[in-house]
């Protein structure tokens, strides 16, 4: 299992910390791995591997926009499968976005992934108004 995300990206302190933090992290991941791996949430990528990695990812993080690209290059291996997590955990853009990319994947699953990318790549406020434009651009 491979889990990516702003959640690895924020630590502080000696490797005993990152330690602990991984550990900590791993084993909350595996008692919810049910949830964590459920089959209706976005995917891309080879649907049939051993591997799959989960992304955890909020559209106003730095980080996640940083490594957009490395998914993206991840996913086009073709030797993983790609599952997408929103988590909006970085205020009230952060879940207007999350809630508008599910309902966009909702409504048509091809278009989540368009809505995705173009939402990291955005360089401004996501109000209300600008999300509109990316859903419907």
């Amino acid at each position: 299992m491979l889990f990516t995300g702003a959640f690895a990206s924020v630590i502080y302190g000696s490797c005993k910390m990152i330690n602990f933090f991984t550990a900590a992290f791993m084993v909350t991941m595996m008692a919810y791995k049910d949830e964590v791996f459920e089959s209706t949430y976005p995917y891309l990528g080879n649907e049939n591997s051993n591997v799959i990695a989960v992304g955890f990812f909020d559209y106003c993080c730095g980080y996640c926009k940083a490594i957009k690209d490395d998914v993206k290059q991840l996913i086009n291996d073709g030797k993983v499968k790609y599952i997408f997590r929103d988590t909006p955990v970085l205020g009230n853009d952060s879940l207007k976005a999350a809630r508008s990319a599910l309902a966009v994947y909702f409504i048509d699953k091809g278009r989540y992934f368009d809505f995705y990318y173009a939402v990291l790549d955005y360089k401004g406020e996501l109000s209300n108004e600008n999300i509109l434009g990316i859903v419907k651009a």
